[in-house]
């Protein structure tokens, strides 16, 4: 129910109809309540979606959006979130670049 609640508020506050994001926070949202059963605030969801346009601006096709975004089910939307997490753990940072000390003569 507070699921709904913060979905039409965020989506008043937001301009009435729904982004990406807005349907991305709305979906993964719904599922972590019911995971965690901590209910999201609604200052909560509007960072949230403010975060991820920020995100979509440099990464405009992400797996996780497009995956939840196509997700029909609160599982659904869970095995996205965890297949994205997952892809972040496998993926290693670079390595710092050595410096080069020039020859001395």
């Amino acid at each position: 129910m507070m699921r709904m609640v913060v979905a039409g508020v965020v989506a008043l506050a937001l301009g009435g109809c729904e982004d990406d994001c807005e349907k991305f926070v709305n979906k993964t949202t719904t599922a972590l309540e019911q995971y965690s059963h901590k209910e999201t605030t609604h200052e909560q969801a509007v960072a949230a979606v403010d975060k991820c346009r920020v995100e979509v601006a440099k990464q405009p096709n992400a797996p996780v959006l497009r995956c939840v975004l196509a997700a029909e089910t609160d599982g659904a939307v869970l095995d996205c979130i965890k297949a994205g997490l997952a892809a972040a753990k496998s993926v290693k940072p670079a390595a710092p670049a050595t410096p080069v000390t020039p020859a001395t003569p």
